[in-house]
């Protein structure tokens, strides 16, 4: 019988970070700004700095290898017009589901904060 090894799992902040950007690629009439200051996705900000940001807090699980708990704080820039409850909505479901089947951990919220609407003028598509 194989003998079973114990030890904790843990993931950095960075990597939430990095699984809620790459949520947010899947979610239309949200602005997001790469790190590299370069706009990815649909569409690109004509006005400058405005992209979206998100900061990551987390608590590790206990002794038994458990999964830690992981909250997120969105503050999102959207394209004016759109539905914002809809939007926030499949914003959320699509983080959950990313952190859930990338880590393991449990997402005890994702709060989303609108701060900016953006005209469709300002945005500019990416060929």
């Amino acid at each position: 019988m194989p003998h079973k090894i114990n030890g904790k799992l843990i993931v950095d902040e960075a990597v939430f970070t990095d699984i809620a950007w790459a949520a947010l690629r899947k979610v239309e009439d949200v602005i997001r700004q790469e790190r590299k200051s370069a706009f990815a996705g649909l569409s690109r900000l004509l006005t400058g700095k405005a992209g979206s940001k998100i900061s990551v807090q987390k608590s590790e699980g206990g002794e038994e290898a458990l999964p830690g708990r992981v909250a997120f704080d969105l503050r999102l820039v959207m394209v004016y017009g759109v539905s914002i409850p809809e939007v926030a909505k499949s914003v959320r479901e699509a983080v959950i589901k990313e952190v859930k089947t990338l880590t393991g951990y449990e997402v005890e919220r994702v709060d989303i904060t609108v701060e900016k609407l953006v005209q469709p003028g300002e945005i500019e598509k990416e060929d």
